[in-house]
């Protein structure tokens, strides 16, 4: 039998008297042994000295590492801190300054500025439209803009480009499209006009195809109601993109020119047309819609007071809310008034409104094929 078995029967209790008094006899002669060496042979005064020049040594190298670990966890706590800090900091800055991706209105994917733009170029730009705006974060209140527009002209969507720095929106040059200040008869008070008399409009386009549209500015010889000019365009079942409005009188003309897309194209804005009625002329067919046209005109330029954004763009032509505000006043007085439209005609639909006797002249802008397919 082993010692160890020995002592497990000695400790459990088992062991014969035999194997107690051998277990008892082995724990002494240990006990013994290390007695001696506990008085004899103490470690301690083997290699006093250098036993304390290890120790000083290993507790100097603690006591760096310590050191330096301190040091590296007091500097990641300041880095975290600091990130946070410039995070918090940058989120609050951009909140000084203006936000393109703003939506106080509430538009289903229509930003405020989207729709201010959208009203702009309704206002000011007959060759245009305005679908979305996408802003891109570049900095604290800095953006870059990307605007898509359907051109009317050519019958495709255009992208033009621009900025925003801090409180100022700086468009591409591209994106102002605005009417001929003499395209109609009486737009420009102060230059002659450059239209074609309706006598002689047809010596001009009968040579032309059938096929080919005209960009047309068709002018009435005295401005007339928008009842007028709802009836012509449902009489002759035409597609007018943008109608010119008597904002002031006629001998203090101001410019850009100013009207409005009497077609209702676009996309519809449900919580545009909440806040300002007839801004979707689309959802009033069934209406009158000499009517609907005048109210839409008025729920425009009240969009655009609203939304402000005119004093922030880095560019002369832009009126202000005080003007847009002598608009909205004038036409509440005299009513909303028209002195022509623009729109795509052919050959035959010219020589038809050269019928009419509160048409006098027409200017062609451009040319369109449309290419029969029967």
């Amino acid at each position: 039998m082993t010692f160890k078995e020995l002592m497990e029967n000695y400790k459990n209790g088992t062991a014969t008297p035999e194997e107690r008094k051998q277990v008892e006899q082995e724990l002494e002669k240990y006990e013994t042994i290390s007695q001696h060496y506990m008085n004899e042979i103490p470690l301690e005064e083997e290699e006093p000295e250098k036993n304390e020049a290890e120790w000083k040594k290993i507790r100097g190298k603690l006591k760096k590492r310590n050191i330096l670990l301190a040091v590296f966890i007091l500097l990641a706590v300041i880095i975290v801190s600091w990130g946070s800090i410039a995070i918090n900091a940058e989120h609050y800055l951009s909140k000084l300054w203006y936000d393109p991706n703003e939506n106080h209105l509430g538009s289903e994917f229509a930003t405020d500025l989207e729709l201010a733009l959208e009203a702009a170029t309704e206002l000011y730009m007959p060759s245009v439209r305005t679908e979305s705006v996408i802003s891109e974060r570049t900095g604290v209140g800095q953006y870059d803009l990307s605007i898509q527009q359907w051109d009317n002209s050519e019958n495709e969507i255009r992208y033009c480009f621009g900025n925003v720095e801090r409180n100022r929106i700086t468009l591409n040059r591209d994106f102002y499209q605005y009417a001929s200040a003499n395209a109609f008869e009486n737009s420009d008070p102060y230059n002659e006009g450059i239209q074609t008399p309706k006598d002689e409009i047809m010596a001009k386009v009968g040579m032309l195809p059938e096929y080919v549209r005209c960009k047309t500015y068709i002018s009435f010889g005295k401005d007339v109601s928008t009842e007028t000019l709802a009836e012509i365009l449902e009489k002759y079942d035409l597609y007018a993109y943008w109608a010119g409005v008597r904002v002031a009188e006629q001998d203090r003309q101001i410019y850009p020119l100013t009207g409005f897309d009497p077609s209702g194209a676009g996309y519809i804005r449900a919580a545009v047309e909440e806040k300002y009625p007839y801004y979707e002329i689309g959802e009033h067919r069934k209406e009158d819609m000499g009517m609907v046209f005048e109210e839409h005109f008025k729920s425009l330029l009240r969009l655009a007071m609203d939304e402000n954004i005119y004093p922030k763009l880095n560019q002369v032509g832009f009126n202000d809310v005080s003007e847009h505000q002598e608009y909205l006043d004038y036409v509440e007085e005299n009513g909303v008034k028209t002195y022509g439209f623009v729109a795509f005609l052919t050959r035959e639909q010219i020589a038809q409104l050269a019928t009419e006797e509160v048409i006098s002249g027409f200017y062609i802008d451009d040319l369109q094929l449309e290419i029969p397919w029967e």
